[in-house]
């Protein structure tokens, strides 16, 4: 087994420490080969791959747990908070079933050591404006997950618009520049309104610009801020901008590489065949992020049309940025893109959310199955 030099180990392994110590971490509990081989300085990918590899903030050197080793319980030996723990996280690959009007049906089911048990079931159907219905619907069911019993069904629609625009959201803040001042919107559906929401929470942008497939809808959008106008073509609303928000179901990219300014950070959350809103010579070019590596570059529908056939190291997963883990930006001029697939967990925290705060307040209906 390869080793990388020792200093750079102990770089590494403080780098890592002194982001637990910020998020309130005691133990980190790594289960990816990659992140495994960064952490320990051997070669995870080698005839020995273990299970797990667990870090405690304070002593000692990251613990192997084996095959066969109970990860959780080899946690609890090293005396730690079990409370401030990273759980463990089940997420299989997302299934889809193509329907009527070139729609879709997808199951996004997981489950999370304290997030809980459940599955999102979402449908995409891109025609659904000249019904005048929302291209993405969904609900969410949650599961007791000691005993399996259903808790709760509730609408996902406004739960995926808002976890996907605070996914976006979230990669802004670490990795737009903090003096991004021009963000530009690209769709004026459901995902361009709840990223117009969400994106004037982490930067403090002066001009928001608007582009739609009409000027009639991206006008109507731009209503909603003082800051925002609509503008008549997704390369207006690009060129310049310091953030650039794709919120499209376009099978085709509308953005090009050329039209992206140096230093910007782009967003990606639309999905659909055959290629999809990102220009890939921009996603070749550019620093890529990823909520999930093994999914993302899975082939479509469960992966994404955009990165199909990259090489998955080039990406980096927004977690392992947030844990400093791996680099974010890496200098001013260097451009930024958040691609997003969506993921379980994150449907999984924020219909907690929703459902903590519905039992508190006496909200929805119980009823028997």
């Amino acid at each position: 087994m390869a080793a990388f030099p020792g200093e750079e180990y102990e770089q590494r392994l403080a780098r890592t420490r002194a982001r637990m110590a910020e998020v309130g971490v005691d133990v980190l509990l790594v289960t990816d080969p990659a992140n495994m081989n960064y952490l320990t300085g051997y070669d995870a990918w080698s005839f020995y791959v273990p299970q797990a590899v667990i870090v405690p903030l304070k002593a000692g050197a990251p613990l192997w747990v084996g095959r066969g080793m109970d990860a959780q319980s080899a946690i609890l030996t090293t005396t730690l908070p079990h409370e401030h723990i990273l759980s463990y996280v089940e997420v299989p690959a997302r299934t889809a079933a193509n329907a009527e009007n070139q729609g879709w049906l997808a199951s996004m089911p997981g489950y999370g050591e304290g997030l809980g048990l459940g599955v999102k079931l979402v449908t995409v159907f891109p025609h659904n404006d000249a019904a005048g219905l929302p291209s993405h619907q969904a609900l969410i069911a949650l599961f007791d997950p000691s005993t399996g019993s259903p808790v709760a069904v509730m609408d996902g629609t406004r739960i995926t618009a808002i976890r996907t625009a605070g996914g976006a959201a979230v990669s802004v803040r670490h990795l737009a520049r903090q003096d991004a001042g021009v963000l530009a919107i690209l769709g004026a559906g459901v995902q361009g309104h709840a990223h117009l929401e969400i994106m004037p929470r982490v930067r403090r942008f002066a001009e928001i610009r608007v582009a739609s497939r009409t000027m009639d809808s991206a006008r109507r959008l731009a209503t909603l801020d003082p800051r925002a106008h609509a503008v008549e073509s997704f390369e207006a609303a690009v060129r310049g901008a310091d953030v650039v928000a794709m919120c499209t179901h376009s099978g085709q990219p509308v953005i090009r590489q050329e039209w992206v300014a140096p230093g910007a950070h782009v967003t990606s959350i639309g999905f659909a065949a055959p290629s999809g809103e990102l220009d890939r010579g921009l996603a070749e070019a550019a620093h890529v992020f990823v909520e999930s590596r093994e999914a993302a570059f899975l082939p479509p529908p469960a992966g994404c049309f955009e990165l199909a056939g990259l090489d998955p190291s080039t990406a980096t997963e927004i977690g392992e940025m947030l844990l400093g883990m791996r680099p974010g930006r890496r200098s001013r001029d260097e451009i930024t893109v958040y691609k997003s697939m969506g993921h379980a967990v994150e449907d999984l925290a924020a219909a907690g959310l929703v459902y903590r705060e519905a039992v508190a307040k006496g909200a929805g209906s119980t009823i028997e199955i």
